[in-house]
């Protein structure tokens, strides 16, 4: 039998059978399931929060579109609507964002209203408005905290926060009304105080005045000192309720000295009234009758005090006595004016002139300094005379210009200074009654315009007293031209009915002149002027008024000869003339 072929090892092992463990096979699963697991949870939170930033920008967005206000959203609680309704469910992302973003919002707005609503009120204690501080916070505090409840029911975190804001906003104001009013306070009260310190010293006068030498039972006082004593506790109250501890010592300080001064006061007044014996026993022997007692609670000083004030009282008096008649007698003098007047234009024997009369007389009676009864006579005279037929008297320019100018000067101001200066300037009678209307102190001013358009006619210096009886009888001239034509102008308004501007004596003594000035008159005595003065270069300072006296007199001097002298007399004599005839202008 054939041999079985043996095998023997070729030097290769054969592999074993690889072993499975279960476990960890297991346990590698588990690992890539929880891996997936949480990749997938990765994915699932990414995805949920793209999704929740999503809604809460669109919650956003919704809050900022609805734009609710404080009053709709009031509205709407108030209507029966919730938040859920109105913003949606708080719970949910979308809800919440919208109602955390309208309550921040309504936050935003409301802290802004009530800082408005003290920034007003702030302005208005600076200003110093009359303000109730606590009534105006109860209110905007009051509107706040409406505003903190509203705001709560939507977060009660944000209205916490808008609480907070709002008491640190409300606290400084409310601190510069309270000092305001602190303040204010304290000055009425000061000004209460002070209103009764200064009333003291009157009623502390009317107590003393009462006095009638009575004593307080049981007590050495006298009754006025027991009620003044009450009168200044009175005071001091006031002076208390100030809390100033600086004013009430200074003030009180002051309550000796004011009840001594109403002593004094009341004691001085009483003496002054007193007959003159009687005040000098008052002063001598301190005899004030009922009022002994009181003086003589004041102390030597006090007395030294009464006596002097009683002494210059007396005095002052007696100086607004001597003040008063001379204000009175300045009045009269100028109804003495008008009475002369009145007296001189009336009818012998007529009511105006026995009027006139009688004024004159009750002036005599009263201011004889002004007119007496030696006056009154010589002015009827001096007015039965003139109005006598036949009665003449020379004319004196020179007089009567100085007198005029005295007058505008304020020399003469009454009818007797006029008269005195003009019998020494040898004035007649009728030329001084002339001048009387002068003196009225209304037509004053208007009068002294026309004299001064008189001197610039006649180129005279304003003031100039002596002048030519030439310029003189040129400047009496033109103001009685004037007059005439001012009389004849009022009479012409009022036949007019009184239309239009009443005229005006300057106005009328303006224009004249202008139309003196203007005339062809004028204009020929220039041009004679100027040939003299070039003919005779020594005339340089000839005027119209210059006479043929004055030039002769210095005939010598000028170097003229005698037919120069009868060339100039001619030439002289032409512009007296145009000087005629233009003055003879109305």
């Amino acid at each position: 039998m054939a041999e079985r072929p043996r095998y023997r090892p070729l030097g290769a092992s054969i592999p074993s059978i690889p072993s499975v463990d279960f476990t960890a096979t297991g346990r590698a699963q588990a690992g890539v399931f929880e891996s997936m697991s949480r990749g997938l949870d990765v994915m699932s939170r990414y995805v949920a929060g793209r999704e929740e930033a999503r809604t809460k920008v669109e919650a956003a967005q919704f809050a900022y579109d609805q734009d609710i206000t404080a009053e709709q959203l009031e509205a709407a609680l108030a209507g029966g609507q919730s938040v859920d309704q109105i913003l949606g469910d708080p719970t949910t992302v979308f809800g919440s964002v919208s109602v955390a973003t309208t309550a921040q919002k309504l936050s935003t707005e409301l802290t802004a209203t009530t800082r408005s609503s003290l920034a007003n009120l702030s302005a208005r204690i600076e200003g110093g408005e009359d303000l109730d501080i606590n009534a105006e916070m109860r209110e905007i505090t009051g509107m706040s905290a409406g505003y903190t409840d509203l705001i709560a029911a939507l977060d009660p975190k944000v209205a916490s926060s808008f609480n907070a804001t709002i008491a640190t906003l409300s606290a400084p104001v409310y601190q510069k009304g309270l000092e305001r009013q602190i303040k204010l306070n304290q000055a009425i009260k000061m000004a209460n105080a002070e209103a009764t310190m200064s009333a003291l010293p009157d009623a502390l006068e009317d107590i003393f005045t009462q006095d009638k030498g009575a004593v307080t039972i049981g007590s050495d006082l006298l009754a006025s000192e027991s009620e003044a004593v009450i009168a200044v506790n009175s005071v001091a109250d006031q002076l208390l309720s100030t809390n100033d501890a600086a004013f009430f010592t200074e003030q009180s300080g002051k309550f000796p000295a004011m009840i001594a001064t109403a002593k004094v006061n009341v004691l001085a007044n009483y003496a002054i009234e007193l007959p003159a014996e009687q005040r000098l026993s008052a002063l001598r022997r301190g005899d004030f009758g009922d009022k002994t007692a009181l003086y003589n609670t004041l102390d030597d000083a006090q007395k030294i005090v009464l006596r002097k004030q009683i002494r210059d009282e007396i005095s002052f008096r007696q100086g607004a006595d001597d003040q008063t008649r001379k204000e009175n007698v300045l009045v009269a003098k100028q109804d003495t004016v008008s009475n002369v007047i009145d007296f001189v234009n009336a009818l012998g024997g007529s009511d105006d002139e026995k009027e006139a009369v009688a004024a004159l007389t009750e002036t005599a009676t009263m201011y004889p300094e002004v007119i007496d009864g030696q006056g009154i006579i010589a002015l009827t005279k001096t007015k039965r005379e003139i109005n006598e037929p036949g009665y003449y008297e020379p004319e004196n320019p020179t007089g009567v210009f100085a007198l005029r100018t005295m007058i505008a000067q304020g020399q003469i101001t009454d009818h007797l200074t006029l008269f005195a200066e003009g019998q020494k300037l040898d004035v007649g009678p009728k030329q001084i009654l002339s001048l009387a209307p002068r003196l009225e102190a209304a037509n004053k001013e208007e009068f002294s315009k026309v004299e001064a358009e008189a001197r610039r006619h006649t180129g005279l210096v304003t003031g100039m007293i002596n002048v030519t009886e030439k310029k003189a009888k040129a400047v009496n001239s033109f103001i009685a031209n004037v007059d005439e034509r001012f009389n004849s102008a009022i009479e012409n308004w009022e036949d007019g009915g009184r239309t239009g501007d009443r005229p005006v004596r300057s106005v009328v003594a303006r224009e004249y002149r202008l139309e003196l000035a203007g005339s062809s008159y004028q204009k020929n005595i220039d041009r004679l002027l100027t040939n003299l003065q070039e003919r005779y270069p020594a005339l340089d300072d000839i005027d119209e008024y210059t006479s043929i006296e004055e030039i002769i007199d210095d005939q010598v001097a000028l170097g003229l000869s005698d037919d120069d002298i009868e060339f100039i007399r001619k030439r002289l004599s032409r512009i007296e003339d145009n000087q005629t005839l233009r003055d003879e202008l109305m």
